[in-house]
């Protein structure tokens, strides 16, 4: 059976000297707080367009753009569905015309 540890005085000042340190630490001083430049704040709704252009061209930092022959061999298609849909609207326009024409006898 364990022995009931008696605390006296004297163990009591001896254990309060050992458990703090010898030395104390020094704190940093917190710097000064720096007065806000007037000159360099911009209005709310032109940091708006900043932070806007600044993600912009991050965004396009990150795009990977198509190559050179991708590029034209897009293009060419975009020019013949262009071209081809141009004819068929014309095409339908000039018919439906006729029709007209001749439901009211011109």
């Amino acid at each position: 059976m364990a022995k009931p540890k008696l605390k006296t005085p004297r163990k009591q000042a001896a254990k309060k000297a050992t458990a703090q340190p010898t030395t104390t630490k020094k704190v940093p001083a917190k710097p000064a707080p720096r007065a806000k430049a007037k000159s360099r704040r911009l209005p709310g709704w032109l940091q708006g367009v900043v932070h806007f252009y600044r993600e912009t061209m991050a965004e396009l930092k990150r795009v990977q753009w198509p190559t050179l022959s991708e590029a034209l061999a897009l293009t060419r298609t975009v020019v013949l569905v262009t071209f081809l849909s141009g004819l068929v609207f014309g095409t339908l326009d000039w018919v439906f015309a006729q029709v007209v024409r001749f439901l009211i006898g011109a």
